[in-house]
């Protein structure tokens, strides 16, 4: 069952600690609360808005009339030189784990804020690298909960 905040003040998931209240906010462990939470959106007729980290975003002080989906899909796990992570799962903590592994190739990004989602979306890089020439395959929901 998910719980479903009103008037979740926004300032608490960004970065700048800035931005009015959010009419819903909704935190996402899977991808069943995603369904969940777009379809509650739906529901209401109102626009929702997908949130990762709250690294590279601003919200307006006036707040959002909709429903933010707070992205907290967790999971870390190397197979060999393979890492499957979610997309809840910060840059930060994925590099560290990579270390540890030995695994080399995602120091460009040490310092990056936000999660793996997020960089993903955006091509997180620095220092002539990007997260792109690192991805093999990423996982995608429609609206309809279609992969």
């Amino acid at each position: 069952m998910l719980e479903i905040k009103d008037n979740e003040p926004l300032s608490k998931y960004s970065t700048y600690k800035i931005g009015g209240l959010a009419r819903y906010f909704i935190a996402v462990r899977s991808k069943e609360d995603i369904l969940e939470a777009i379809g509650f959106a739906k529901q209401k007729n109102l626009p929702f808005f997908l949130l990762g980290g709250g690294s590279n975003i601003l919200f307006n002080d006036s707040g959002y009339d909709g429903v933010i989906i707070k992205i907290q899909l967790g999971g870390l796990k190397i197979n060999g030189r393979r890492i499957i992570a979610g997309a809840g799962v910060l840059l930060s903590q994925l590099i560290n784990n990579s270390v540890d592994s030995n695994l080399a190739g995602l120091e460009w990004g040490v310092g990056i804020p936000g999660t793996i989602g997020g960089a993903v979306n955006g091509n997180a890089g620095a220092y002539g690298s990007s997260i792109s020439e690192k991805v093999e395959s990423v996982v995608v929901l429609d609206e309809n909960g279609q992969e």
